[in-house]
């Protein structure tokens, strides 16, 4: 560590891999805060643009930016690569490309990794950082494993984008998601972001970085696919003039992964909602939300019974943890199914006694 920081600090400068939106909006990021850059891109007509300052052109500027504008790189400050080998330079390693290209059926990464491997004498101690988040596992998959395969010393982090445009980039309004492969990855990524000014909240690991990044967007198209259909099953009304309040009422800390619903009163709010709409029909989301809960606890059931689990104990039965309540009870759904299948379930809550709950569902244990 103490290696990497001396070579990053005397040097201040990183290689970026990919000069589109990520690498384009980097580098800028990058000039702004003293640094250097050597930088390639797999289209070396970027590249000639680049250094002919063609490039990014009007189509790119309109697409990258809210208003149409972009800075200009201070191109002194920055080698345009073309050999391969002109980039293993530098200790910090930026990829700002996807791995997954319409054009190209193999996964950029794992084009990288060999290149990567090629020139493995120079990327000890080095930090590889990767922007650019797509199927969970796919930068384990096709990068890092190939690379300590190959006998590699470096470390891998990540710091995946979720700005839109060059000005929510430069903004920061948001602390950006990190994850490093392992502790000294992590200690190399928190110098960048320090001399960055870059907040940050860390995550356990890469996967479960790409997991979130992915994940949040998903959340974004289900809201909005739910604002679409919740317009059409109630044209009458202006549902516009109620998207932003009721975004923000959402509630992170009534939301639990468990099993089941989350209350008999959201229960009911599913059926008021389509019961109201002269077009149930058109909420096909919340159609479907009636039948997903009891679904992921049925096939938790069949889980375990292919498993051959012979013997469970379920501790806790309330519908919420601190509330004698067990109407629509996950937890009580799955010990009958259990019981069902010949599997010995032992259940114990400290809101009940032992007589409440061998009351509740004969032929359980306490």
């Amino acid at each position: 560590m103490n290696t990497f920081k001396q070579t990053f600090l005397d040097t201040r400068r990183v290689s970026v891999w990919g000069i589109g939106y990520l690498g384009y909006t980097s580098l800028l990021m990058l000039q702004s805060k003293g640094f250097y850059a050597d930088v390639f891109d797999f289209d070396s007509s970027r590249l000639y643009g680049l250094a002919e300052k063609e490039y990014p052109n009007l189509e790119h500027k309109t697409a990258w930016s809210s208003r149409g504008e972009l800075p200009s790189l201070d191109l002194t400050r920055i080698n345009i690569v073309f050999d391969l080998e002109n980039m293993f330079d530098n200790s910090v390693h930026i990829i700002s490309f996807p791995g997954k290209d319409e054009s190209d059926p193999e996964n950029k990464l794992a084009i990288m990794a060999e290149y990567f491997i090629r020139f493995k004498e120079r990327l000890k101690d080095c930090l590889i950082l990767f922007q650019a988040a797509e199927t969970p596992g796919d930068i384990e998959k096709y990068f890092i494993t190939p690379l300590k395969q190959a006998d590699i010393n470096c470390s891998f982090a990540s710091l995946f984008r979720t700005d839109w445009s060059a000005e929510e980039f430069f903004q920061a309004k948001h602390q950006q998601i990190t994850a490093g492969h392992d502790r000294e990855s992590m200690k190399k990524l928190e110098l960048i972001l320090c001399m960055l000014g870059i907040r940050h909240t860390p995550l356990p690991d890469i996967k479960s970085a790409e997991i979130y990044e992915n994940s949040r967007k998903v959340l974004n198209h289900l809201i909005a696919s739910f604002i679409n259909q919740l317009s059409l099953a109630y044209s009458d009304v202006d549902i516009r003039r109620m998207v932003v309040p009721l975004v923000q009422s959402i509630r992170p800390d009534e939301i639990t992964s468990g099993m089941g619903p989350i209350g008999y009163k959201y229960v009911a709010a599913v059926d008021s909602i389509l019961e109201g709409s002269l077009y149930p029909e058109r909420l096909r989301m919340v159609r479907d939300s009636e039948t997903s809960s009891l679904s992921a606890i049925l096939n938790y059931a069949d889980f375990l019974k292919r498993k051959s689990i012979v013997d469970v104990t379920i501790l806790g039965i309330c519908e919420k943890g601190d509330q004698k309540d067990i109407r629509l009870s996950g937890p009580l759904v799955l010990a009958e199914k259990l019981v069902s299948d010949n599997i010995c379930v032992r259940l114990h809550d400290p809101y009940f006694t032992e007589e409440e709950i061998m009351d509740i569902l004969p032929g359980v244990g306490y």
